[in-house]
């Protein structure tokens, strides 16, 4: 009778752990209160990263194409640290030699959190955080909209484009095309553009004062905007063969 009994537990847990594991792979939303989180972190390899500020809690949806076979998704909340990821299995990666996990997040939060977004070949949306962060691509577009605060930008290819609030910023790029534009003048500040080939076209209302200063080994330079080495705001501008362009806006 004892045996009977323990065999009927372990066939209860078996049963239990895997309905566990289902239900932990359709779940498609999640949520925090905005004192939980500080910093927003999200890995992604393909799928798309969207991060919008907005309503008063933290919100995460998984989007895109998920497949329980090509994806593994991890949500960690660590330190105020949440910590988002989907990657394809190691075993799909040696079978196939790539990702092909096409799954994302979207995610909505207060414009005060921290971000710190890295995609290898997926696209990034950021729209109205006012506290910066560090965006990383490979080959991904990066679409930023009203950003304000220090931002950081590491991208290989693909293009870094949009609206900046922000009086610092910080890009590297080899081959990346940037087009960045500025509604409000900076007072102070200073943006550092160190590209290889890629060639980036900045904009600022006309009432902009700034200091510029451009080296290039091959690339153009063009400005609407007369230098003003006495100005608060700077832009230094380091290419290899890259063109930079300053226009009013």
């Amino acid at each position: 009778m004892i045996r009977i009994k323990r065999s009927f537990c372990c066939i209860c847990i078996l049963i239990i752990s895997m309905v566990g594991n289902c239900i932990a792979e359709e779940i498609k939303n999640w949520e925090y209160k905005s004192s939980e989180v500080k910093i927003i972190e999200v890995a992604m390899e393909t799928g798309p990263i969207e991060v919008i500020a907005e309503g008063d809690l933290v919100k995460v949806e998984r989007i895109g194409e998920y497949d329980a076979e090509k994806c593994e998704i991890s949500v960690e909340m660590k330190n105020r640290k949440l910590k988002l990821s989907i990657k394809s299995p190691k075993k799909w990666i040696k079978l196939f030699g790539k990702s092909e996990c096409k799954a994302g997040f979207k995610i909505s939060a207060p414009k005060d959190k921290k971000l710190i977004l890295k995609s290898i070949g997926g696209s990034i949306n950021v729209k109205d955080f006012s506290n910066g962060g560090k965006i990383n691509s490979v080959a991904g577009t990066i679409d930023i909209e009203n950003i304000g605060g220090k931002l950081k930008i590491r991208s290989e290819a693909g293009y870094i484009r949009g609206f900046v609030l922000s009086k610092n910023v910080d890009i590297k790029t080899k081959g990346a095309i940037i087009d960045l534009k500025w509604n409000k003048s900076p007072k102070k500040g200073k943006i550092s553009i160190i590209t290889e080939v890629g060639n980036a076209k900045l904009a600022f209302p006309k009432e902009t004062k700034m200091g510029i200063h451009y080296k290039s080994g091959s690339g153009s330079f063009n400005s609407e905007f007369g230098s003003d080495l006495k100005a608060g705001f700077k832009i230094d501008c380091k290419s290899g063969s890259g063109s930079l362009n300053i226009k009013k806006s």
